[in-house]
């Protein structure tokens, strides 16, 4: 014999649980994307800020003195160059890689190259400190200079 006495959850209380967990489900949604947004635009903010130090702050050239047998940096912006990667580029494609010190803003600082006259162009990546204080190298704004130093007379 079947009980027929059985209820089961009226449909109010039915209704009430489901707005219940599509509420609960909407705050869950909500909060996951509000912090994901949220990382998003600090990633861009910074992301703006890098480009922004790179591209419109940063303001360097490089000089080449044959006669002294050094490149300068003249660091015309308004930012602290605070290491300098110099490439130097031979005529059969090698290239070497010298870590320099940095320059201050509106500042000038020659630096010792050995075998100039063996080179055809130097280039220079600048590292710059972020707001933050963190290292933003910048890749971007590479500065070169084409080399024509003549070759030492050779010594009778």
């Amino acid at each position: 014999m079947k009980n027929n006495n059985k209820k089961g959850i009226t449909p109010l209380i039915a209704t009430v649980l489901l707005i219940g967990f599509t509420v609960a489900l909407a705050a869950i949604i909500m909060t996951w994307g509000t912090e994901f947004i949220r990382g998003t635009t600090d990633n861009v903010d910074k992301q703006r800020d890098i480009a922004l130090l790179c591209t419109s702050q940063l303001d360097f050239q490089l000089q080449v003195d044959c006669a002294g047998g050094q490149v300068s940096v003249d660091n015309r912006g308004a930012v602290d160059i605070t290491a300098l990667k110099l490439r130097l580029h031979k005529p059969d494609g090698t290239v070497t890689v010298e870590d320099k010190p940095g320059v201050s803003a509106f500042g000038k600082t020659p630096f010792a190259v050995a075998d100039l006259d063996q080179l055809n162009k130097v280039d220079a990546i600048a590292t710059v400190k972020a707001k933050d204080n963190t290292d933003i190298v910048c890749s971007t704004a590479v500065r070169e200079a084409t080399v024509n130093c003549p070759a030492p007379a050779p010594s009778p």
